[in-house]
């Protein structure tokens, strides 16, 4: 497991390093175990944190103000490249697929990036305005499931190609895919997949910290 903390200035400290900022624009610190992004520039770039690929776990505490936008779920080709509320970045990894996610105030979509290919094979519009929610999304064998507070919510689709890789170099954003507007409180990742029993205790570990 890893899992990234809050720190002080432009560092966000893991548990295996850290991630630097990205040129002047760093999230506000909220305090001081939050981060606050704009939904405009801000995002946290560093060196990866994970290198899970098919089968591994991400969990992560947001509160997003801003919605995100509408995307098909496929699991093939390209989708909406700009304007997504991009939580964790997904990176290129050529001819095999990297994972990243996007939160809004009205739903949540995984990605997937490769070369000519950025597909969102799990989608789900609900509303999370007004409120901090925990957030998993589970790949076991390239298929992606999700969980909101600690319940199972869907399955997605399986990608075809070898690899899909947890190897997430940026926070808030990736390239010109679109820039989180909220706070984030927690990300962890997981080399396995959690089972349901395990997300709900997370969840029900945390929550009172989020104010559920």
């Amino acid at each position: 497991r890893d899992q990234c903390y809050a720190g002080v200035g432009t560092t966000v400290f893991d548990l295996i390093g850290s991630f630097q900022k990205s040129g002047s624009n760093f999230p506000t610190w909220h305090n001081y175990h939050t981060l606050q992004f704009d939904g405009v520039n801000d995002s946290i770039t560093g060196t990866a944190i994970s290198t899970s690929s098919n089968t591994f776990t991400v969990e992560t505490w947001v509160y997003p103000t801003g919605s995100t936008r509408t995307q098909s779920q496929s699991a093939t080709g390209i989708g909406t490249l700009s304007n997504n509320r991009i939580v964790v970045g997904p990176n290129h990894e050529g001819t095999n697929a990297g994972f990243g996610f996007s939160v809004g105030t009205n739903g949540v979509i995984v990605h997937l990036h490769g070369n000519s290919y950025f597909p969102s094979p799990l989608v789900h519009y609900t509303t999370l305005s007004g409120a901090w929610v925990h957030i998993a999304i589970v790949f076991n064998n390239k298929t992606p499931s999700l969980y909101i507070n600690g319940s199972f919510v869907k399955t997605g689709l399986t990608t075809s190609k070898s690899f899909v890789y947890n190897r997430f170099q940026t926070i808030g954003n990736h390239g010109s895919f679109g820039f989180y507007q909220g706070h984030i409180g927690t990300i962890s990742s997981y080399n396995r997949a959690l089972n349901g029993t395990e997300i709900l205790n997370n969840y029900n570990v945390y929550k009172g910290h989020f104010g559920h």
